[in-house]
């Protein structure tokens, strides 16, 4: 499956196990080509770098139970949250997609996805001058992972029911991601997994069965008696992930279609933008 990017050009995609050569990737996106975080300053996107240059160090990066441990940057001192950590953290609410690859020789990198934050920690360890320092550790999920959660079925449908029955305003309030404060990495994976579906049921229930694109009443009705209409992320290119209520509208399938590959599409997300910045204003 391959990964658009949020570059408005549905032809830029990076795939998974693709192997890239960095500097190629560099010319064409920008970004530091030395770093191992390195945002882009022509895209909303920012690239993570994982080799292995921290097991000198006595750290690495590494998966476990479906979580990417990913180092941030600094050789001297405590890590602090400033400059690509800072935009790590707080990706999500910039606007901006983590894209991540791993180190495979010199100067070629393989993708691995897209990637959300969902938490940080800190551990000891010692800086380039063999210092003792403390590291900080972003704790990384794949975005389809985010979207097929290991929730079992059951748990699944009783969670949508319940964000179903829930009123417009505690529907926004657990979409919101900084809500999510769960102990442990895994649970805040199912979390953030719950606040996926929160948005989406708060943006079509926001919509009061009406398009937010053309304005016009849902193509259908479906089978539970509810307006059919479909979830577009605004400012996130991947449907279906997490997201903030200012950037989530409720659309008719072809305003949908519309947004996402028609000429005018810079030009309609904005206007969409507009419409739900509106209807968000009721809420502060």
């Amino acid at each position: 499956m391959s990964v658009s990017l949020s570059t408005n050009d549905e032809k830029q995609r990076f795939i998974p196990e693709k192997v890239y050569r960095r500097s190629e990737l560099h010319d064409e996106f920008g970004g530091s080509r030395q770093s191992g975080i390195s945002p882009s300053a022509k895209y909303r996107i920012i690239f993570l770098f994982s080799g292995s240059s921290g097991s000198q160090f006595g750290y690495k990066d590494e998966w476990i139970n479906g979580i990417f441990h990913y180092t941030g940057e600094g050789q001297v001192g405590d890590m602090e949250y400033s400059r690509g950590n800072f935009a790590i953290k707080n990706h999500l609410h910039d606007e901006k997609e983590l894209h991540l690859f791993t180190q495979q020789e010199k100067a070629i990198v393989k993708y691995v996805g897209q990637m959300v934050c969902i938490g940080t920690y800190t551990k000891s360890g010692f800086d380039k001058n063999g210092n003792n320092r403390q590291i900080i550790i972003f704790e990384l999920v794949l975005l389809s992972d985010i979207i097929e959660t290991d929730l079992n079925d059951s748990d699944k449908i009783t969670i949508i029911a319940n964000l179903e029955n829930s009123s417009l305003s505690d529907l926004r309030k657990k979409a919101l991601l900084h809500s999510v404060s769960s102990s442990t990495a895994v649970e805040r994976k199912a979390q953030i997994w719950k606040a996926s579906q929160a948005i989406k049921i708060y943006a079509k229930k926001r919509a009061h069965g009406i398009c937010g694109g053309c304005r016009n009443l849902a193509p259908f009705v479906k089978r539970d008696n509810s307006p059919y209409l479909e979830v577009h992320h605004i400012n996130r290119l991947s449907d279906g992930g997490p997201d903030d209520p200012r950037w989530v509208a409720a659309i008719c399938p072809n305003c949908h279609r519309r947004s996402h590959y028609s000429k005018d599409k810079v030009d309609f997300n904005d206007s969409l933008r507009d419409i739900v910045q509106k209807k968000e204003m009721d809420f502060l």
